[in-house]
């Protein structure tokens, strides 16, 4: 028995002792980027966010860059994006409206059109979304669009506001940015809207502290904005599937600056626990599939994705452990007791951010749900190593049209 005691305690401390320090620092790095984000009330504010994230001198501030905005789809979810389009259509700010498809794509959309040509190849042979993301910046490239322009880049389930547009339009210097990432219609299911509030912080805890910096981890294709000239130049043909937005913002901040925008983007949650793993399937998937050119662009970047995933699944483990302990009245270390509660003081804190930041319910309910919401996030990450997913595929959940029936709960 002792042997055995003293074998659980070794787990334990390996594996709690690295998930507490992360923890950590994850919390820290969202106080630290919180205060950063003080000064977004400040009439000055643009200013001081030249000042702070912008390495360049002498900047116009107030100019006017012309946009527009390209909805990546594969015309599984046509309801979807021509619910996009005519949200965006209602804004003030008139700005032409491309969706992006594959040559069979029948819908009929009230926007700008490019297909991609069922004979398209690219140079290294990328596929799917990335493909077409190549094919796009080519054909935009050929109607004239280049420095003067931004590209604001949507996926087939996001939107973005007035205020972002008239902060690419007005205030924008950086060749590359994007906001933070905000649910929509979670509440069509609470379940999946639950668990993608960790969504939320993650990108409070890195897009935004790590996007100040000029020094991206997490990049999402929604809201991502850059300029015409700059993604022709940079380009999304690497021989993979994806991470398409990793891997370009990843390509901008080693020439050229990526800069955090101070709105938001409205996402949607997977309708269903099935879309919930096959969506963190595919991450993981390509994350892995694209380590080498991902550790080109930037040597720590694999670590870091690789220690994400890592802590995640042992989290799991030593939940078994530490809850099978307390069952059976195995006596607990007391330093690994002590790690085990700041670990999950950690996990419950980054998903009641994101609550937060999504409904008031949510962050009364997330004290009582926070731990089998780990669990199921970090659940995901075994399913995709069990059950394998072909690195050139591209599975593609349902998207759900625009309610927006609960917006005004985001901050």
């Amino acid at each position: 028995m002792l042997t055995y005691i003293s074998l659980v305690t070794s787990v334990l401390i390996v594996i709690y002792l690295p998930m507490a320090v992360y923890g950590i620092i994850r919390v820290g790095i969202f106080l630290i980027s919180r205060k950063k984000r003080d000064f977004i009330r400040h009439p000055d504010y643009f200013e001081l966010f030249r000042i702070y994230s912008e390495p360049m001198n002498n900047i116009e501030i107030n100019h006017h860059n012309n946009v527009i905005i390209e909805i990546v789809t594969n015309g599984k979810n046509p309801d979807s994006t021509i619910s996009i389009i005519k949200r965006i259509k209602t804004y003030r700010k008139k700005i032409p409206i491309f969706v992006l498809t594959e040559f069979n794509d029948q819908t009929v959309y009230p926007a700008h059109v490019i297909k991609v040509p069922k004979e398209y190849e690219t140079p290294k042979r990328s596929k799917k979304k990335m493909r077409a993301l190549q094919y796009g910046i080519e054909e935009l490239h050929r109607l004239g669009y280049g420095a003067e322009t931004y590209v604001i880049h949507l996926d087939d389930d996001s939107y973005v506001n007035e205020d972002y547009i008239d902060y690419v339009e007005n205030h924008m210097t950086a060749v590359a940015g994007q906001g933070s990432i905000r649910l929509r219609d979670y509440e069509d299911n609470n379940l999946t809207g639950l668990m993608d509030t960790i969504r939320v912080s993650t990108c409070l805890l890195h897009c935004t502290y790590n996007n100040i910096k000029n020094k991206p981890k997490f990049v999402h294709g929604e809201g991502l904005v850059i300029r015409a000239d700059i993604e022709y130049e940079m380009g999304w043909d690497y021989g993979l599937v994806g991470p398409d937005d990793l891997l370009m913002g990843l390509a901008i901040s080693r020439k050229y600056w990526i800069d955090h925008i101070p709105c938001n983007i409205y996402i949607n949650p997977p309708a269903t626990i099935k879309d919930f793993f096959t969506q963190r399937r595919r991450w993981f998937t390509q994350i892995f599939a694209a380590r080498k050119v991902m550790t080109q662009l930037d040597e720590s970047i694999s670590l870091f994705y690789f220690l994400l995933y890592f802590y995640g699944v042992t989290g799991i483990v030593a939940e078994i452990f530490w809850i099978y302990d307390i069952a059976t009245g195995i006596p607990i270390n007391t330093v690994i007791f002590g790690f085990s509660i700041i670990n999950l003081i950690s996990i419950f804190l980054n998903y009641e951010i994101g609550a937060l930041y999504t409904n008031k319910k949510y962050a009364i309910i997330m004290p009582f749900v926070f731990l089998f919401l780990g669990f199921i996030e970090n659940a995901t990450t075994i399913y995709g190593i069990l059950k394998r997913q072909n690195p050139n595929e591209f599975p593609v959940i349902y998207k759900r049209p625009i309610t927006v029936k609960n917006e005004h709960h985001n901050l």
